[in-house]
């Protein structure tokens, strides 16, 4: 299936780096935000709902502001009004704290 973009003045990017995860920009958004450690479907729908983000668009499609709303909502969704039981961390046994685990651009894969 080949993509057909109506407008040449698109940037289109066709690997996208979000929170250390190459994202493929082949995929609709939704679908390719699964592809960073902790983030699902439900979880990747609500963040594109809450970032004002069409989920018709591909990933390659968006513009830097967009994306930066998308990473800053996945990095901090409290701030965001995302209920506490939607989070993949709750009350951890160390801290009794309710967060959402994901990968930041401070870790390091070998």
């Amino acid at each position: 299936m080949s993509l057909v973009l109506p407008e040449a003045h698109i940037q289109f990017q066709h690997i996208l780096r979000l929170l250390n995860t190459n994202v493929d920009g082949k995929r609709k958004i939704m679908y390719a935000l699964t592809e960073i450690k902790g983030v699902g479907r439900r979880y990747a729908n609500l963040v594109c709902k809450k970032a004002d983000v069409d989920l018709n668009k591909r990933a390659g499609e968006l513009n830097s502001d967009e994306l930066e709303r998308v990473v800053t909502i996945i990095q901090n969704p409290t701030q965001f009004k995302i209920p506490t039981w939607f989070l993949n961390r709750q009350r951890t046994l160390s801290t009794a704290r309710t967060r959402r685990s994901c990968p930041t651009a401070s870790t390091r894969t070998p």
